[in-house]
């Protein structure tokens, strides 16, 4: 299963298609309106997905909106919406700047001095813009399976330092999560405030009025009008609990919101930082958060909290949003004035990416691909390794610890514990020494994790004591942790006779 990934159509980056884009208009989009929602349908159905919620934002107002599938969710119909709360923690940089605090290109370091990254000069060299313009150097992902195991904002936060850069700094496109953290605290920091979402509450939740906007697994499950998360377990569609992801990484994508208030936050994108005559955000610090700072490809590149895409003859800026039980897409086209939102209870699903890109394509007059089910056929089959019949070496069971994870702990099985979390998994023989980590407890196991990476073990060397490396998250993408063997847990030690 694949819930946090950035999902990403990379057969977008291929030459674009040149059209006539014709002359925008209200009568224009609600011409196109009757084969779009015929093309949301088919694609909700066709992903499995339970309901989808939809709004097109035009001229200041909420021109059409629809609710889908089981239960239809109406406007006040509240989902997770992931990683389209970036573009949030985008905003309230810009606000810092415009308020005298750190600038776009301040050396985050010099005002917040608890920053480290691993390599000492990018530790001086990180400016603020580069939190969020997903070029850290770390590989994709990096820290995303901290937030799954439960370990807090802080501790994650303070993990960057151990992380091996894979890249050189600005050098690549990686997508990670973890540098939002900083920026969120620093906004926090210049407002005078415990936590980001102080500042984002009083400077444009409230001004908003996005009311039913919140930012804990809580302001979901707590609302009698939500939609539940689903996930696909072993092959079928199954609502699932809500989990510490992505509440664990705040700014870089903790809220929860419905189709009412995300299409006031369309509205202020679209006035380029004023809602109904009153100016939250200048519109130079909005455009800067909406201004490449990554290529990614040919024609895509990554702002802050944005993508720019420049597509079948026209631009469209987005951001997708995805969690173990939701996906989300929100797109923007500021020149006409013109938005959408589309919300869904599924995770792991590029469906709202292509219903948003499709929609763009019919109002600028373009014959495009079919985006669903192009990327239908594009879901990766899962390739299970072999599980060999092998020994596992007696002298691995014992405690471990690392700055990062904390205590760790191999017990017989072979059981890794994290202390810190109190999440299990089993490690199944893959090579010699060498192991898949799969969840056997918690919140990872109820939603049916199928890959919680793989641990190597390291027996003691001559001047090295063991070690076991783990390699947490995705294949290609996460972070890896060597923790250092400290004693054999008493609950284990052979007897004594």
């Amino acid at each position: 299963m694949k819930s946090f990934n950035f999902l990403f159509l990379l057969f977008l980056l291929a030459a674009p298609i040149q059209a006539q884009t014709p002359t925008l208009s209200e009568g224009r989009i609600r011409d196109i309106l009757p084969a779009f929602e015929v093309y949301v349908e088919k694609a909700r159905v066709d992903w499995n997905v339970p309901s989808v919620a939809v709004a097109v934002v035009y001229n200041d107002e909420i021109l059409w909106w629809k609710g889908m599938g089981e239960s239809p969710p109406d406007q006040e119909t509240v989902f997770a919406i992931g990683s389209t709360t970036k573009a949030f923690a985008a905003a309230t940089l810009a606000m810092m700047v415009d308020g005298g605090g750190s600038g776009w290109d301040a050396r985050v370091v010099d005002h917040f001095g608890e920053f480290a990254m691993k390599d000492p000069w990018v530790t001086r060299e990180m400016r603020v813009r580069d939190l969020l313009a997903q070029h850290s150097g770390m590989a994709p992902q990096a820290l995303s399976a901290m937030g799954t195991l439960g370990y807090s904002r802080e501790r994650i936060r303070n993990a960057m330092r151990w992380v091996e850069p894979v890249t050189s700094f600005r050098s690549h496109y990686a997508y990670v999560n973890s540098p939002h953290i900083v920026a969120g605290q620093m906004v926090a920091d210049w407002a005078g405030t415990a936590h980001w979402e102080d500042v984002l509450n009083s400077r444009l939740l409230q001004p908003l009025r996005m009311t039913n906007t919140t930012w804990d697994p809580a302001g979901l499950d707590n609302n009698p009008n939500r939609a539940d998360g689903h996930a696909t377990v072993n092959g079928k569609v199954k609502k699932i609990a809500t989990g510490p992801f992505p509440y664990s990484f705040g700014p870089a994508g903790a809220l929860n919101s419905n189709l009412h208030d995300m299409a006031h936050w369309v509205r202020m994108q679209l006035g380029n930082g004023e809602f109904e005559g009153r100016r939250l955000v200048s519109k130079e610090n909005l455009l800067v958060t909406r201004t490449p700072q990554t290529v990614i490809g040919e024609n895509a590149f990554y702002c802050m909290g944005w993508l720019k895409l420049l597509m079948n003859g026209y631009n469209v800026t987005w951001h997708n949003g995805g969690t173990p039980g939701h996906t989300t897409f929100v797109g923007l086209q500021p020149e006409e004035g013109l938005g959408i939102i589309v919300l869904s209870n599924l995770g792991g699903t590029t469906m709202p990416d292509a219903v948003g890109l499709h929609f763009f394509d019919l109002v600028n007059g373009v014959d495009g691909p079919d985006y669903s089910a192009q990327s239908l056929a594009r879901r990766e089959s899962p390739v299970l390794k072999p599980i060999l019949n092998l020994q596992v070496p007696q002298e691995m069971y014992g405690a471990y610890e690392h700055p990062a994870l904390g205590r760790l702990e191999v017990t017989p099985g072979p059981v890794l514990t994290f202390q810190e979390t109190g999440v299990k998994a089993s490690l199944e023989p893959v090579g010699p020494n060498l192991f898949r980590i799969r969840y056997t407890s918690g919140w990872l196991n109820d939603i049916g994790w199928d890959n919680g990476g793989e641990a190597f073990y390291a027996p003691e060397g001559l001047s090295q004591p063991a070690g076991l490396t783990l390699f947490l998250g995705e294949p290609g993408q996460g972070a890896s942790f060597t923790a250092e063997k400290t004693d054999i847990p008493q609950s284990i030690r052979p007897a004594s006779h």
